[in-house]
């Protein structure tokens, strides 16, 4: 997620030891939430609306190059608001693809990445836009894109915003969201199943985004602070707290709230 020069907040586009205890670098000790006993089992129709409050429907096009994460975002929105000019934007984002697959056109180098380069957070919300209009080939082929397996996918799990960087967390339950409303399309029990493992995977280790008394991390174990990424992943955790069942993601909800 990046934040646009007008202020406005855009989403771009990220078992087997057990953590007892991560350390935080300034906020202290910072026990895990989930301890691998309590599993996800998602829940049906569970909105993913306020996750999508702060963006932008018609953002001004990026100067530097194709932006699939702007498109991706702004026609959520635009679905979200009922506007049907959401499909309009999706088929000029499918328009862009190559296998499935949506290339940033140019450089981000303050998180590494060099052109062309992808981000499993912009294939997890086209994946959602695609299923949520019923566009359910292009939404199989952006499915695999952020299978294991993957580039974008790491080797503990995680799906990654930016590959060459520490894992980041709006990224992650942006793209679970992706997988979620694809489930919702399909009723694929596969699909289901890696929804849930990919979401337990966050749930391990979100203690380590944690600040007590201060702001969250934006990257995992970090020292990046934003005050509208801790905003963010408040609510964010509080939908996948809903949407997995989780108590010990509602607490970590909780908890990351009362921070800050």
């Amino acid at each position: 997620m990046h934040v646009t020069k007008r202020g406005r907040v855009l989403l771009a586009g990220c078992l087997a030891g057990v953590t007892i205890i991560f350390i935080s670098a300034i906020g202290g000790y910072v026990a895990p939430y989930c301890d691998g006993d309590e599993r996800a089992q998602l829940v049906a129709d569970v909105a993913l609306d306020p996750m999508y409050a702060t963006v932008d429907p018609d953002p001004e096009p990026w100067a530097e190059g194709f932006h699939p994460g702007l498109l991706a975002h702004a026609a959520q929105a635009r679905l979200l608001a009922g506007r049907a000019d959401a499909r309009v934007m999706a088929d000029e984002l499918w328009a862009q693809n190559a296998s499935g697959w949506f290339a940033y056109g140019f450089d981000w180098p303050s998180t590494n990445q060099v052109a062309p380069w992808y981000s499993a957070m912009d294939q997890g919300e086209a994946l959602g836009l695609f299923a949520k209009l019923g566009m359910l080939d292009e939404a199989a082929a952006v499915y695999l894109t952020i299978r294991p397996g993957s580039p974008l996918v790491a080797s503990d799990g995680w799906l990654l915003e930016y590959v060459y960087f520490p894992h980041v967390l709006n990224g992650a339950v942006f793209a679970v969201g992706g997988l979620y409303e694809y489930w919702q399309a399909t009723g694929d029990a596969q699909v289901r199943a890696y929804t849930e493992h990919v979401i337990e995977v966050i749930a391990r280790d979100v203690h380590r985004f944690r600040t007590p008394g201060g702001l969250s991390t934006y990257e995992i174990d970090g020292s990046r602070r934003y005050p509208e990424y801790h905003s963010l992943h408040v609510v964010q955790l509080r939908v996948l707290a809903k949407m997995s069942g989780m108590a010990c993601l509602r607490r970590a909800a909780d908890d990351f709230a009362a921070d800050a």
